[in-house]
């Protein structure tokens, strides 16, 4: 008799045993596999970030120091009102202008109506300043303010009949940098 129970015992004996030992073994491997294949894509992600990190890291060491400071002059790292105002006053003074009544306030917060903190990277600077000059002497400041290496934008620009051929103008500029 207790032959004919043995087969239907050790059946049973292995169903339990694949039910409460096997399966949960193998949802855990399973489990192990995915967690493996997660970390094998970070792994492969971290790499190709490596690789192009070394690949900008090498095209950054390739720039010059001159093109650099270019770079810098462009948009630079911190509000230079001082430095603006000599660049301003050195290329008004090769081109025969007077400059006047200057004065520079933040930009970035009052026009743009925002609520909340400021997140830009960028912030702006504006100058109003006052000039005395003849037409073509301001046609020649304006160009060469145009092909100075920091980035200007103008804002506003009115003018008045001066005395004589000199025209006086009031002009405001803004100017960016990284925060």
């Amino acid at each position: 008799m207790m032959k004919q129970f043995a087969p239907v015992i050790l059946i049973i004996v292995s169903i339990a045993v694949f039910f409460g030992l096997i399966s949960p073994l193998y949802d855990g491997v399973k489990e192990r596999r995915a967690q493996i294949k997660l970390l094998n894509e970070a792994l492969s992600n971290s790499r190709k970030v490596q690789t192009v990190r070394d690949q900008l890291l090498e095209r950054y060491n390739r720039i010059s120091t001159a093109d650099l400071e270019r770079l810098k002059k462009i948009v630079p790292d911190h509000v230079d009102n001082v430095r603006l105002l000599i660049e301003v006053d050195r290329i008004a003074t090769r081109n025969g202008v007077v400059v006047q009544h200057v004065a520079t306030r933040d930009g970035s917060r009052s026009e743009r109506a925002t609520l909340g903190p400021d997140e830009s990277p960028i912030g702006t600077i504006r100058m109003n300043f006052s000039l005395a000059g003849g037409f073509q002497n301001i046609i020649a400041f304006l160009s060469e303010l145009e092909q100075s290496l920091r980035v200007v934008d103008i804002t506003a620009f009115s003018f008045t009949r001066g005395k004589g051929d000199v025209y006086e103008y009031d002009m405001e500029i803004q100017t960016y940098w990284l925060k």
